[in-house]
């Protein structure tokens, strides 16, 4: 069978993935949940595993869909053309999977790649087959798992695994990362691209206004972009101050 254009082995968190998959490409927005495999059985299920930077991404004419070039500065299993590959990804145009994460210019990622049509490469399963590096470990984003990975130690795993046929213990996994936790941050800033990633990038988006004919004074208020606004021990009065205070000062952040 094929999913996505490229052939995959079916077992249970391929097949899990794959028929959650057929409904997304029609809506605007959608989710995926996904069944976590083994990093064993998704090394065996991967043709092609490599590392390496995404280098700039752009619309499929036609598609919503984003091409992501790739960089490729170390293969662990299979075998890719030398220098760069293209890896397609559903998504773009205004159309965004969600639980997908998009890869984006500058990311340093390891891939669990397959073939797909006309020559590009698509991620296997998915999101399973993402794992984004930050300060010399690997994370997957929107996928519900704890800890990271040693991103040397679980390269040297998956070589002994896909070359050489040989099994032994996970010595990869960490519960942290080194060095200082960030413990507060005023707030998160969302790309004007978060659902056309291969849009015009580093611009964030600005809060909306209060609807039209909406009296603030409520202790729930819903803005135009969908955000409530619960009062807790405020009054509506106060809660509405605190939002629109919270508004201007994402609106005066610089780029946005």
């Amino acid at each position: 069978m094929t999913d996505g254009g490229w052939p995959v082995k079916r077992n249970a968190f391929v097949s899990a993935v794959g028929l959650m998959a057929a409904a997304l490409l029609a809506a605007p927005a959608a989710a995926i949940v996904y069944v976590v495999p083994t990093d064993e059985a998704l090394v065996d299920v991967a043709p092609v595993i490599v590392y390496g930077e995404v280098e700039n991404t752009a619309l499929v004419p036609g598609e919503a869909s984003t091409d992501a070039v790739v960089r490729v500065d170390r293969v662990l299993k299979g075998l890719v053309p030398a220098g760069e590959i293209v890896v397609r990804q559903q998504g773009g145009g205004g159309v965004r999977v969600m639980g997908l994460p998009m890869l984006r210019e500058g990311d340093r990622v390891m891939l669990f790649l397959a073939p797909g049509r006309d020559g590009v490469w698509r991620t296997v399963d998915m999101g399973l087959g993402i794992f984004f590096e930050d300060r010399g470990h690997l994370t997957r984003h929107e996928v519900p798992e704890s800890g990271f990975r040693h991103l040397e130690r679980f390269s040297r795993w998956i070589e002994d695994r896909a070359v050489f046929a040989l099994e032994r213990p996970a010595d990869y996994r960490v519960d942290r990362l080194p060095g200082p936790e960030v413990v507060r941050q005023p707030f998160a800033l969302f790309s004007a691209d978060v659902c056309d990633p291969g849009g015009p990038g580093g611009t964030f988006m600005r809060w909306r206004q209060w609807d039209p004919g909406f009296t603030p004074t409520a202790g729930e208020s819903t803005l135009s972009t969908k955000v409530t606004v619960m009062s807790g021990s405020l009054t509506g009065a106060q809660a509405v101050s605190e939002t629109n205070a919270a508004a201007s000062l994402w609106n005066g952040v610089s780029g946005s």
